[in-house]
């Protein structure tokens, strides 16, 4: 079962997003934050198959965690989940690639349920 990290600091999409998953076969575990993300990391045994991380959150929001996954060099697939403006989501996924992230999509909220579940395939199917 491919286990997916969800960082996100809306509790409604958090939920939502774990939800679908969760009833597409999906092992989830859902962080409010980068501080709190990196908690669930280093308790995992081993790292999500996906994360999928949004860029707008208190305390470490996501471009901060994206770079300190970079300097943990964390070889897992990342899909940038964001409500923020295009071009704002594009220099951040811009910006995780020069530091070697493996970025492998981006979701613009509101996405469809669909929309989810296809991407999170799509990285696990090595599309």
């Amino acid at each position: 079962m491919a286990h997916v990290l969800v960082i996100d600091d809306e509790d409604l999409a958090r939920f939502t997003i774990g939800e679908i998953l969760e009833d597409c076969g999906f092992s989830v575990t859902a962080a409010v934050n980068g501080i709190e993300a990196f908690g669930c990391l280093d308790r995992m045994d081993n790292p999500p198959d996906v994360i999928l991380c949004d860029l707008r959150m208190p305390e470490m929001g996501g471009v901060e965690f994206l770079r300190q996954l970079a300097l943990r060099k964390y070889a897992g697939a990342v899909i940038i989940v964001s409500g923020l403006d295009e071009l704002t989501a594009e220099v951040a996924e811009g910006l995780a690639k020069y530091r070697e992230i493996n970025v492998r999509g981006r979701l613009s909220k509101p996405f469809a349920p669909d929309e989810l579940v296809a991407a999170v395939r799509r990285v696990l199917d090595g599309g």
